[in-house]
């Protein structure tokens, strides 16, 4: 019984090594991020101070849970109300725009005659025998 030959180390093995390496690589820095370790620890800008209106703000004085808080109508801060949406329907859409009116049709061109300026072939068209021989002068 032969012997086989030992299998080869060939490029893709080595890039498996680089690969393993990259990874073992990530998941030990992964360690280090997880340990606190590797600080990297930024304190946040302080946000802003956010004032609710109180409940007592009511004018309604029911009490009651969700309903909708009424603030008495102040001049400097009244919010403008929109404008109501006109309801559109076909009485009173305008009529669509006459198209316009083709005044003379344009004729249609005439190509010119052609007037040959090709040159005669001197060889006729089609397979072209190669100047290459074979060896031993075969055809």
């Amino acid at each position: 019984m032969a012997r086989e030959a030992p299998p080869q180390n060939t490029i893709y093995t080595g890039m498996l090594a680089v690969s393993l390496g990259a990874i073992l690589v990530g998941c030990f820095v992964l360690a280090l991020e997880l340990s606190k370790d590797y600080d990297w620890a930024i304190t946040p800008p302080a946000g802003p101070t956010i004032t609710l209106p109180s409940k007592t703000a009511s004018s309604s004085g029911s009490g009651t849970q969700g309903a909708a808080v009424v603030l008495p109508k102040d001049t400097a801060t009244a919010q403008a109300t929109p404008a109501p949406i006109p309801a559109v329907t076909t009485a009173t859409l305008p009529p669509p725009a006459a198209l316009p009116t083709i005044v003379a049709a344009a004729p249609t061109p005439k190509p010119e005659a052609a007037t040959p300026t090709a040159q005669p072939a001197t060889k006729p068209a089609g397979i072209i025998p190669s100047p290459l021989k074979l060896p031993g002068d075969r055809k």
